[in-house]
């Protein structure tokens, strides 16, 4: 009862005191444009270059390469729910890693294709446009993965939520779950600026306790991304690493 309640308020605090997006797909949909439309003209991309996209991107990655390491997993298939660009489950396993990505907008999924190709992952790729309950995986994976989607769930799909990425992934492989961490100074730079959207408090304890209780072993905890909105200010990165933009929660099947 106290945890709910503790939930409820940061919620109602976070929620009061910064600016709300007028249209949170829309936002994200002009940011995927503005990326595809950045690689098409010079065969790059913000997420491998110096700026805070690259830096948060490369320190994500490096998270999820220790999780594996921890899991001693070296996974031949990856699938990202939520994937967005899908960058990070692109650059996740080898050059021969078969990757799925599942996102309900048309522009992210573009952008993915664009990553893919300038990745040369894109006969390794394969991209599913869908809604998030009406997709069915089509195989079982090594490791799935979704960052920056369980928040904005309510409490029932968030359960559902879960079991889908559970039931895509084989027995023995890895599921990784990441909400933000609504103390990050860099999370809070990001919504002072760009507007917060539906997202709710998720403690790192709970997203634990919710892969346990749907049968997950070894459930474990590690925060990644930056810690500051500076992309020059990487000191902060390495000493406090509980400030972190993401947390993750990951267990094995």
């Amino acid at each position: 009862m106290i945890s709910w309640c503790k939930t409820r308020l940061i919620n109602y605090i976070f929620d009061s005191k910064l600016r709300r997006h007028v249209d949170h797909a829309s936002n994200y949909d002009a940011m995927y444009a503005a990326e595809s439309r950045y690689i098409e003209e010079t065969g790059r991309t913000h997420l491998e270059e110096r700026g805070f996209d690259g830096k948060l991107y490369q320190q994500l990655l490096a998270s999820l390469r220790r999780v594996l390491s921890r899991a001693g997993q070296e996974p031949n298939s990856i699938l990202e729910i939520g994937a967005g660009s899908g960058y990070l489950a692109l650059r996740l396993g080898d050059p021969t890693t078969i990757v799925h990505l599942v996102d309900r907008s048309s522009a992210a999924c573009e952008l993915a294709r664009r990553l893919a190709v300038l990745l040369h992952k894109q006969d390794q790729t394969v991209i599913h446009e869908f809604d998030l309950f009406t997709w069915r995986p089509p195989r079982l994976f090594d490791v799935a993965l979704s960052i920056g989607l369980y928040e904005e769930l309510d409490d029932q799909c968030q359960k559902r939520f879960v079991r889908l990425v559970i039931d895509s992934v084989r027995p023995g492989g890895i599921v990784i779950i990441g909400v933000p961490n609504f103390w990050s100074p860099a999370m809070l730079s990001i919504w002072k600026q760009h507007g917060k959207a539906d997202e709710r408090y998720v403690p790192s304890d709970s997203l634990r306790r919710a892969l346990r209780k749907a049968g997950l072993r070894q459930v474990k905890s590690i925060s990644g991304g930056a810690v500051t909105y500076s992309p020059d200010c990487t000191l902060a990165d390495h000493l406090l690493p509980w400030l972190k933009m993401i947390h993750f929660a990951w267990g094995i099947r």
